[in-house]
């Protein structure tokens, strides 16, 4: 069973990597919708949001489920269940529970609505727009 603070701890991790890392991805990674290990390091690295060692690997796992593939995720960590960790980022990032997939696209709309938002109540002029900030589209932002 799993502690409250450790959920807690689990849901404001996945929502800094869900709020920083996929611009990061778009701007170095253009047209990709999932990347290498060493681009999750790569990133984990340049965001200051981890360390991308394999010392700190189960540490970061969250990351790696997010943007790896499955096959690449497992042969990094085996002893973890790729989709139980994605069902709980999905579970932190949407109040739509019922959105079975998690993709870049969704991750990157969420980030991209995330930032909008956050920077729309600093200028209340600001023509930045939140479509996409409840994770419900799947397309475009690519």
């Amino acid at each position: 069973m799993i502690s409250r603070f450790i959920k807690y701890r689990n849901k404001k991790l996945i929502k800094k990597y869900s709020r920083e890392m996929p611009v990061q991805f778009r701007m170095r990674f253009k047209g990709q919708k999932l990347f290498s290990r060493e681009q999750v390091s790569q990133i984990l690295k340049i965001t200051q949001l981890g360390t991308g060692s394999l010392k700190n690997i189960k540490k970061e796992k969250f990351a790696y489920a997010m943007f790896c593939s499955e096959s690449d995720f497992n042969d990094l960590l085996p002893q973890l269940d790729y989709m139980e960790l994605r069902q709980e980022i999905i579970g932190a990032l949407f109040l739509n529970i019922n959105k079975k997939t998690l993709s870049f696209s969704c991750l990157l709309n969420s980030a991209d609505g995330i930032n909008s938002k956050y920077l729309s109540s600093l200028d209340p002029s600001s023509s930045y727009s939140s479509a996409g900030f409840d994770g419900t589209s799947d397309g475009g932002g690519d």
